[in-house]
């Protein structure tokens, strides 16, 4: 026998690949029950069955018939499954068919994740692809997320999984005349996508180790607090020369900006700078600030200009005078909250329904803890102003979904604070933009799984003849 014997352990040839196998068995397993547990869940929320808690069972407008006119802007035209056998096998490159198959599927589990104007159409950012839209609905085109390469590592062994990274998505500027997508998680980091969903930019990408569930718990929180993952981005043109920069905030590093080429400009230190970011020209001078919500705005220079009490999803808008204004908004104790920078609420309404009892209370456990939840709130909460009258001050409306539960409040406001109405829609949405109508006033879009609404003024808004 030639086979050498070293000191301690060792692991022959055939062992590693016994356990390569082994672990890619695994790693098909999981990606296919996850995709499997998706599927199921998603034909469960469908049809809500044993899911949707007695209060919120009807749906429909409870209040306010007559102040919106719904129709349909889109509906999406679900893949059979020879429609689909046929789509992942197009006409084009080895790359153009992964682009497909990957929507495809996707199309079964998630919704739409963001809509936009952008260059006079609407576009309407999903992980089944990007669509674009005249002003009326029309769809002009449909593109496909190129497919990026993770790694994943074993120990000693390592593959490859192929598939887009496009949790987090948003549509953003990335300069005066287009438009691109962002999309960031703390294991792919971030990815930059151009108006043709091709990646242009990826930074902070991990490459995850699965050696690390065998590891100790004081080990695994070494690495952890070690780690440099992504946290939070946003993209906007911090030095008004009409192309926009790439903000990033990594735990352990702080928040950087980067040029459109990817090199870095500037960086403000912070260990876990986990607020969300907001990019906007605040004092209009065509160069936009960074506001780390919660805390504080900074400059395109990375100067910090001034501290940010407020916390809540910032709405940018006008007063009743005309006056651009900043709100901070949530949905909180069944009221929608906003307040202005240094904290004094400008805003106080109901939101009905915005939390509810569970039938059955989910019990949950993690380690030598465990605890109940009896009731359930809308999450991911958007929202938008809105002209729906010629004129006059603008509306705010917001949309608000369930986690798990293909339920959505739609609220509308009058510039007072009053909630003129209200629809519980029997699915999850989770976008919410405008739409000119083309005569000075506006229309609402909500996106849902697979169907974009449109929100009109209805008989009771509508101007004096």
């Amino acid at each position: 026998m030639n086979e050498k014997k070293t000191k301690g352990k060792s692991i022959s040839r055939k062992t590693k690949v016994v356990v390569g196998i082994f672990l890619v068995a695994i790693l098909a397993t999981v990606s296919l029950v996850g995709l499997g547990v998706y599927g199921f869940y998603s034909i469960l929320s469908d049809d809500g069955s044993g899911k949707v808690p007695k209060s919120i069972e009807r749906t429909g407008v409870l209040k306010g018939e007559g102040v919106l006119k719904k129709t349909t802007f889109f509906e999406l035209e679900k893949a059979g499954l020879m429609d689909t056998v046929r789509g992942v096998t197009p006409e084009g490159t080895e790359g153009d068919r992964k682009r497909v198959a990957s929507a495809l599927v996707a199309e079964k589990i998630f919704g739409f994740d963001d809509l936009r104007m952008a260059g006079g159409k609407m576009v309407a950012a999903s992980q089944f692809g990007v669509f674009v839209f005249d002003s009326g609905g029309k769809l002009e085109s449909r593109k496909f997320f190129q497919i990026s390469r993770q790694k994943v590592k074993a120990g000693w062994f390592e593959l490859e999984n192929e598939k887009p990274e496009l949790d987090n998505l948003r549509i953003v500027r990335l300069s005066r005349e287009k438009f691109g997508f962002l999309a960031l998680n703390s294991i792919s980091g971030v990815t930059v996508y151009d108006e043709n969903a091709n990646v242009v930019w990826r930074h902070a990408e991990e490459t995850p180790d699965l050696g690390i569930l065998f590891k100790d718990e004081k080990e695994r929180d070494r690495q952890f607090e070690d780690s440099e993952h992504v946290l939070e981005a946003a993209v906007g043109d911090l030095d008004g020369d009409g192309i926009s920069e790439y903000l990033v905030a990594r735990k352990n590093v702080g928040l950087q900006a980067f040029s459109a080429k990817g090199e870095v400009l500037w960086t403000l230190k912070q260990d876990y700078p986990s607020a969300r970011l907001f990019v906007f020209d605040s004092d209009v001078d065509g160069k936009a600030e960074v506001m780390q919500i919660g805390e504080r705005l900074v400059d395109g220079t990375g100067n910090v200009v001034r501290e940010v009490k407020s916390s809540g999803i910032p709405l940018v808008g006008e007063d009743a005078l005309g006056k651009r204004t900043i709100w901070f908004c949530e949905i909180l104790e069944l009221n929608l909250t906003c307040m202005d920078e240094s904290g004094e609420k400008t805003f106080n309404s109901p939101a009905p329904l915005s939390e509810v009892d569970l039938d059955e209370p989910r019990r949950y456990s993690s380690g030598e803890h465990a605890w109940v939840d009896s009731t359930t709130r809308v999450a991911n909460e958007r929202l938008v102003w809105v002209r729906l009258r010629k004129g006059e001050p603008m509306f705010l409306a917001s949309v608000g979904s369930f986690i798990g539960i293909p339920r959505t409040n739609l609220y509308l406001y009058d510039f007072g604070g009053n909630l003129i109405f209200h629809e519980v829609l029997a699915d999850s949405a989770e976008a919410i933009s405008t739409v000119p109508n083309g005569d000075g006033t506006e229309a609402i879009l909500v996106g849902g799984k697979s169907t974009i609404w449109k929100y009109e003024a209805g008989e009771l808004l509508k101007d004096d003849p």
